[in-house]
């Protein structure tokens, strides 16, 4: 999931960065132990973060960037800060994919990670599912295949079950 921001104040109160040094503000504030809130944009995370979500990140000493939490990391193939789950760790390195991508990104420096998040908020409400405990069979499945298309599966499975059921 890439964050958008645009160098404009919204009449929330929100200020939205997307240029080039926004990951080294990210930076900045986490390792003063700041944590930060972003509006996210796209739909690479999605079912579990979707566009228009707000999410809180914590800084990797406060949230160390292990298998199924969701790392914020700066990525020079995009240009910009992404938002993607860790699907593997080892070497000193992880390795983060969407949730609903079909491919992992490159490998990242652990020290290259500016933290994790922790609270994703949907129209104002916490939503839970995909930071807690169920983030590692997530991160197991998205090794092999979209989490979007097993919900998917899951779904049509469903269907046809309850059409053959009298």
């Amino acid at each position: 999931m890439k964050v958008k921001p645009q160098l404009v104040a919204k009449d929330r109160g929100e200020l939205v960065l997307t240029k080039p040094g926004i990951g080294e503000l990210i930076r900045s504030l986490l390792a003063d132990g700041i944590p930060c809130r972003l509006r996210t944009k796209g739909n690479s995370m999605s079912p579990f973060i979707q566009d228009d979500d707000v999410v809180t990140i914590l800084p990797p000493s406060n949230a160390s960037p292990t298998l199924g939490k969701i790392a914020v990391c700066h990525s020079p193939e995009v240009g910009s800060v992404v938002i993607h789950r860790v699907i593997a760790t080892g070497n000193g390195q992880v390795t983060t994919k969407g949730d609903n991508c079909s491919f992992p990104d490159m490998p990242t420096a652990v020290a290259d990670v500016l933290g994790c998040v922790s609270i994703i908020e949907r129209h104002g409400s916490h939503v839970r599912l995909g930071l807690g405990p169920e983030r590692l069979v997530i991160a197991a499945f998205s090794r092999a295949v979209t989490v979007s298309r097993l919900c998917l599966i899951h779904r049509l499975q469903r269907r046809l079950l309850s059409r053959s059921t009298p």
